[in-house]
């Protein structure tokens, strides 16, 4: 449970938090029920927008689910300049 005061972050700033893409932390959010360990703990307002918290997000950090590589969930890696 977050700090009474702690303020929450938005998607922008919860992606810089974790270092991924805008795109990766919605998969890695909504992929999952959300009792599921490996789903990254989120809020979703009344108007739609989902909120984080930082101290939450150290916990999935530390958590063994932060660790858990699934394929599905991974961005597709973007190959340049590769020739035949």
């Amino acid at each position: 449970m977050p700090d009474l005061f702690e303020k929450p972050l938005d998607v922008k700033s919860a992606a810089n938090f974790l270092s991924m893409k805008i795109r990766g932390l919605y998969m890695n959010t909504f992929r999952f029920d959300a009792d599921d360990k490996r789903a990254i703990p989120h809020y979703k307002a009344p108007n739609g927008r989902v909120y984080f918290y930082a101290s939450e997000l150290n916990e999935w950090i530390q958590s063994d689910s932060y660790g858990e590589e699934d394929q599905s969930i991974k961005e597709p890696e973007t190959k340049l300049n590769e020739t035949k």
